[in-house]
């Protein structure tokens, strides 16, 4: 059951969602799954992690800090994102921060909110979630249009941050089919809370803050797509 404001979770697991998939994203995702994994295991060799690209070791982030400073953002390819820590860090204890995810909406400055990224200490995701509108001052589109906008990803600078680049795109290609089902479960959240009325006030109701979320496990993704691909 759903609090009255709270956020809508999946009834299924990792499994039985990517069972739903067809052969070619199965395949693209398994793909990113294996770049994803190299890249972690060449960093861990070097006792580093995708957090250490952002901001040195042995300095503790501030609370809603932005990593990096000013954000990164590829202004010819449109997207960008930022790292940061909250108060209490995340929804379980084990949460370090989260990335936003973001594609530029308009010549303004405005941006689309593409998905939010929970990790550990080690950079690992712990889970996947959207947000209300007011969280980001975002340009909301509905859930089809995001998850265009997430096929499309790429971040060529700035230069200086190519892993995480690398990283981010590998990851959201990776649970495509969670951010799919997140996105869907995001506008169906919003239905729910408007009741049937107008509600034009909700998109700021500070009451409102994640309206989907799904937990997510590298590893267990990996072997549930290396599964799939194989019986395909």
């Amino acid at each position: 059951m759903v609090a009255r404001y709270g956020a809508l979770e999946p009834k299924l697991d990792a499994t039985q969602l990517l069972a739903r998939c067809g052969t070619d994203e199965l395949e693209r995702s398994a793909a990113a799954a294996a770049r994803l994994t190299q890249q972690m295991v060449r960093m861990a060799r070097l006792g580093r992690s995708i957090l250490n690209e952002l901001a040195d070791p042995a300095a503790a982030p501030k609370i809603w800090q932005h990593l990096p400073e000013g954000d990164a953002h590829d202004p010819r390819s449109g997207y960008r994102y930022y790292y940061h820590c909250h108060p209490g860090h995340g929804a379980t204890r084990a949460e370090h921060g989260h990335f936003h995810v973001f594609a530029d909406a308009d010549r303004a400055g405005g941006v689309t909110h593409l998905a939010a990224i929970g990790v550990d200490a080690h950079g690992l995701p712990l889970r996947l979630f959207t947000t209300n509108r007011w969280i980001t001052d975002e340009c909301w589109k509905p859930a089809g249009k995001v998850l265009d906008l997430i096929d499309g990803f790429v971040l060529r600078a700035p230069q200086g941050l190519k892993r995480v680049h690398a990283w981010l795109s590998a990851l959201l290609q990776v649970f495509r089919p969670q951010l799919r089902w997140l996105l869907r479960a995001r506008d169906q959240r919003l239905r729910e809370l408007r009741g049937g009325q107008p509600r034009p006030g909700l998109f700021d109701d500070r009451r409102v803050t994640i309206l989907s979320q799904f937990h997510v496990s590298l590893a267990q993704q990996a072997v549930a797509l290396d599964a799939l691909t194989a019986r395909a």
